[in-house]
């Protein structure tokens, strides 16, 4: 299911959704896809940047993913680095950032 996901992001059009997330080096040219749109949230992936993260002994690839609540009273945006673990079908987030109003 998650290589689906990875699979349909690469088929996405990319967007300019705002300024650079700090979870990344600065120089980081950033190529942002949607992913989910409802009346809550956007989310996008960074396509043109992937880490891992070792726990344990074992590695796991890392995305970036921003979400963009909407709303008067949302915030900005969030920023999330989430590890995938495909054979136990878990995600956990390895680092984040909030932008506040």
């Amino acid at each position: 299911m998650i290589t689906s996901l990875i699979l349909a992001l690469a088929q996405l059009t990319s967007a300019d959704i705002g300024v650079r997330s700090e979870l990344v080096a600065p120089d980081h040219l950033h190529f942002w896809q949607e992913v989910v749109k409802d009346d809550e949230t956007t989310a996008w992936h960074d396509t043109s940047w992937s880490g891992t993260h070792t726990q344990d002994e074992k590695s796991y690839p890392v995305l970036l993913f921003r979400a963009i609540p909407q709303g008067e009273d949302a915030v900005d945006y969030i920023d999330l680095k989430l590890a995938f673990d495909c054979s136990d079908r878990r995600i956990g987030i390895v680092d984040s950032a909030l932008r506040t109003k």
